[in-house]
């Protein structure tokens, strides 16, 4: 018999071959460990491969959050390479972090439940190199020039753009609670979109729906200082209501 669950499974991962990843792998995982019964099932793992050949496992839990995501090199999934994130019982982001040859590198940071960093560590190799002293007042120079990123017609038009794609396509009734998700994101120089993470997860379907829609989203105006564009840094919130 197939159960809700599954069929809500079946509906989420439909949709996700579309945006540049193909899922290879669905296992379910049950009291036991692997199961072919979702009705036993309390978690599942989704494998995504990548155009660049990169291969990520998500860990969910049934109807609920993510618990971690792991970057690896190669589809065996045995050399950790990339991104790596954990997340709280409730779906928080609480670790966030860089594997290059099963070696930790770049910055490893913690967060507390508001997404507040918590500790900065700095490694190459897996050796500390830098302790950020998150203590420390930031440079408060600024520049006649300085500009924030914005999306073409402003904040508002970023709303429209989001009201719009949430009515196309709003999984909610196809989740278990529906809820609010929280994607981080850059604008490049370029002014694309980039470097987008689930800092807030609260089921795949709305995850992977939430992560489409500002994924696809259209070129932003960069951020500008000093002369020059630069990088700046987004989170935001995508609300999922069951009607």
């Amino acid at each position: 018999m197939i159960t809700k669950f599954f069929i809500f499974l079946l509906a989420a991962l439909a949709s996700l071959q579309s945006y540049s990843q193909q899922v290879t792998n669905v296992v379910m995982v049950g009291p036991g460990g692997v199961t072919d019964d979702s009705k036993t099932a309390t978690s599942f793992i989704v494998v995504k491969q990548f155009p660049d050949n990169r291969f990520e496992r998500l860990d969910y839990k049934k109807g609920g959050p993510m618990t971690k995501l792991r970057s690896f090199k190669g589809e065996e999934l045995k050399v950790l390479d990339g991104r790596y994130f954990e997340y709280a019982a409730n779906g928080t982001l609480i670790l966030s972090g860089k594997y290059s040859d099963n070696k930790k590198n770049d910055y490893w940071r913690s967060y507390n439940d508001t997404g507040k960093i918590l500790s900065s560590i700095k490694y190459l190799n897996d050796s500390i190199v830098e302790v950020d002293d998150l203590n420390k007042k930031a440079s408060s120079i600024s520049y006649p020039d300085e500009r924030e990123a914005a999306f073409p017609g402003g904040q508002k038009a970023w709303v429209k753009y989001l009201q719009k794609k949430l009515g196309e396509n709003n999984p909610a009734d196809k989740s278990f609670h529906g809820g609010k998700v929280y994607v981080n994101f850059v604008v490049g120089t370029d002014g694309k979109v980039q470097e987008l993470f689930v800092s807030k997860s609260v089921e795949f379907i709305l995850d992977e729906t939430s992560l489409e829609i500002i994924g696809k989203a259209p070129d932003w105006i960069p951020a500008f200082q000093n002369g020059k564009t630069v990088r700046a840094y987004r989170r935001q919130p995508l609300t999922f209501i069951q009607e």
